[in-house]
């Protein structure tokens, strides 16, 4: 019976000690456990760190590139918009005087009283050279630098372009023939007036318009 008894005790003791153990072993697991969830979640924390670094760095030469081509874009446009408007201020100049020599060169009456005919022949010839020289300039200064200009721009150049040149045909006729004063050629003469006076200027005046568009000033 004591025997028994003992026996239990030592059960019991050994029981206590496993459980003790097993708690102790438990616990241990535990905190290693943890510990190794710490150290993982750490390692875990600096590698998210670091992708955000890389992911902040990466943004950032994004952003400075798209800066940049910002930058070169905004140049290359303030740079065509400053050509525009240089070729629209010389090609303007010379159409005014183109347009201005066509005027004289079409001018129906003028004051030639006390002249000698060498003199008014003289004078009419430096009307011909002057409206063909103030043509030829307009039109191949246009023909280099249309490339700067609108469709709309050209197309409207270019209707002007055909209607000074029938103009010039048309009022010079009777220099370039060496015919005499008739009919014909007076009614050539009227016909060229009134297309530099009427169909050129209204031509002109929506050139200005376009112009204006282009270098933004409506």
């Amino acid at each position: 019976m004591i025997q028994s008894i003992e026996i239990l005790k030592l059960i019991g003791i050994i029981a206590s000690a496993s459980t003790l153990i097993t708690g102790a072993t438990v616990y241990l697991g535990k905190k290693l456990f943890e510990q190794y969830l710490n150290k993982d979640f750490e390692k875990f924390k600096i590698q998210l760190e670091q992708q955000n670094e890389n992911s902040k760095l990466k943004l950032e030469k994004q952003l400075e590139s798209y800066r940049a081509d910002l930058n070169l874009l905004n140049s290359q446009q303030s740079q065509l918009y400053t050509k525009k408007a240089e070729v629209i201020e010389q090609l303007y100049q010379l159409m005014v005087e183109l347009h201005m020599a066509m005027l004289e060169l079409t001018r129906t009456f003028k004051n030639v009283s006390g002249m000698t005919e060498d003199e008014i022949k003289n004078q009419r010839d430096e009307e011909i050279r002057s409206a063909a020289q103030a043509h030829n300039k307009f039109f191949q200064f246009y023909r280099t630098k249309k490339i700067y200009l609108d469709k709309k721009a050209c197309e409207l150049i270019d209707k002007i372009k055909q209607q000074t040149s029938d103009a010039f045909t048309e009022a010079t006729f009777r220099e370039r023939f060496q015919t005499s004063p008739d009919k014909y050629t007076f009614n050539l003469a009227k016909e060229a007036r009134e297309k530099v006076e009427k169909d050129i200027n209204a031509l002109l005046e929506t050139l200005e318009d376009e112009f204006r568009l282009i270098i933004g000033n409506k």
